[in-house]
C-alpha cells in the first residue's frame, strides 16, 4: 500500500485523521483514544512549528535600543508619578483650587489670581467668567490625586463647601509645572 493510500485510510499512526464512523477492526482498534491520538499530533505539530523562526531584523533591535535609551533619559516615568510629582501636582490644584473659589472678589483681581494656574487653553476657557456665579466659597480639606493620575496627566480631587471638585492638571516636557486645565464641579443629584 502506497503511503497516499495510507494516508487516505487512516491507518497511519500518529497522524490526525478526522474521525470515521466504522465499526472496530480488531481488539486493538476497539480501544484506541481519539482525544490522545489528536493531543499527541498537535504537539508533534507545535514542536515542529516551534523552529521556524523569523530570523531578527537589525533594524528593529536598533529602534527598540535607541527607544530603551529615550526612555531611560526621559523625565517621565511610563508607569507612576515620583512622590515630588505627586506632591507638587496637589499643591498646584489646591492653589488653583483657592483663587478659583473667591466669588467675592472683583471679577480682575479674581482672574488675577487664578489665571497663572491655568494652561492656555484653560485660560480662554475661563476668561470671562464671572466669579459671583461660582457657588463654591473656600476648600475645606487637602487636594489628593485619584488613582488615575499619569506622569503627564494628573486628576486631582479637592474637597470644598460644596462638594468635592476634580481638577484635571498637565504638563509637558518642555515644562515641568503642573497647569490646571479644566476645573470639575461636582455633580448634584435632584
Amino acid at each position: 500500500m502506497s503511503r497516499v493510500e495510507e494516508l487516505t485510510k487512516g491507518t497511519v499512526p500518529g497522524v490526525w485523521q478526522p474521525p470515521v464512523s466504522r465499526p472496530p477492526r480488531g481488539p486493538g482498534d476497539r480501544h484506541r483514544n481519539p482525544c490522545l491520538t489528536d493531543f499527541l499530533a498537535g504537539t508533534a505539530l507545535v514542536t515542529l512549528l516551534a523552529g521556524c523562526t523569523i530570523p531578527a531584523s537589525p533594524h528593529y533591535e536598533v529602534a527598540a535600543t535607541a527607544a530603551t535609551t529615550r526612555a531611560a533619559h526621559s523625565p517621565y516615568s511610563a508607569l507612576a508619578l515620583a512622590t515630588a510629582d505627586r506632591v507638587a501636582a496637589r499643591r498646584t490644584a489646591g492653589e488653583a483650587m483657592r483663587a478659583y473659589a473667591r466669588p467675592g472678589l472683583s471679577a480682575r483681581a479674581w482672574w488675577a489670581g487664578l489665571r497663572p494656574y491655568l494652561s492656555a487653553d484653560a485660560q480662554l476657557a475661563y476668561a470671562g467668567t464671572d466669579p459671583s456665579t461660582i457657588p463654591v466659597t473656600g476648600v475645606s480639606g487637602g487636594a489628593r490625586l485619584t488613582p488615575a493620575s499619569g506622569p503627564a496627566l494628573a486628576r486631582v480631587a479637592v474637597p470644598t463647601s460644596t462638594g468635592t471638585y476634580l481638577l484635571l492638571l498637565t504638563r509637558s516636557v518642555h515644562r515641568r509645572d503642573w497647569l490646571v486645565t479644566r476645573i470639575v464641579a461636582p455633580e448634584r443629584v435632584a
